[in-house]
């Protein structure tokens, strides 16, 4: 992982980060093609206030290095999860970075598995830790108030009408 000063900081388009966060990414997907990031997935993370709102259409420093945990983060935990980590730091965005890459550091490279056997037990330490994770991240401060209500469907005009009618 680059370091927060190799971060560009000189305001860069959506699709310059974008391809800027990919290229990153590229060396954690282990050969494996992913959209770690999309236009989309940025302008979603800013509206769940994940990351700040881009200044005149432009990503800085502090915008690239949460979404660099955001991609790196996103197939284990919630986008509710990360919010509360990130709120657990004060939305500290150079905090957060420091941490993330520490914690990067220590972990090492990932081990090559080379058989059935090392598959099942790195699964199974694999899933150990994410079940330890999801509780760790479950006793973070406003966990208990920020319960996912799901989504009520939305309803077009005609449903609306329908809806009304009865």
């Amino acid at each position: 992982m680059i370091g927060w000063e190799s971060i560009p900081d000189l305001g860069l388009y959506m699709d310059q980060t974008v391809s800027f966060v990919q290229k990153q990414m590229d060396g954690w997907t282990q050969g494996e093609t992913t959209d770690a990031l999309t236009p989309s997935m940025v302008n979603n993370y800013a509206k769940k206030g994940l990351i700040p709102r881009p200044d005149h259409r432009k990503y800085y420093r502090e915008h690239i290095a949460l979404l660099l945990v955001i991609a790196f983060l996103k197939n284990t935990l919630s986008m509710d999860e990360i919010g509360r980590i990130f709120r657990s730091f004060g939305n500290d965005a150079s905090v957060i970075y420091a941490c993330f890459t520490q914690a990067q550091e220590e972990c090492g490279a990932v081990p090559v598995i080379v058989s059935e056997e090392e598959i099942l037990r790195f699964a199974y330490r694999v899933n150990r830790m994410h079940l330890q994770l999801r509780g760790a991240v479950s006793g973070l401060p406003g966990a208990a108030e920020e319960k996912e209500e799901p989504e009520k469907p939305k309803q077009g005009k005609k449903g609306k009408k329908k809806a009304d009618q009865k």
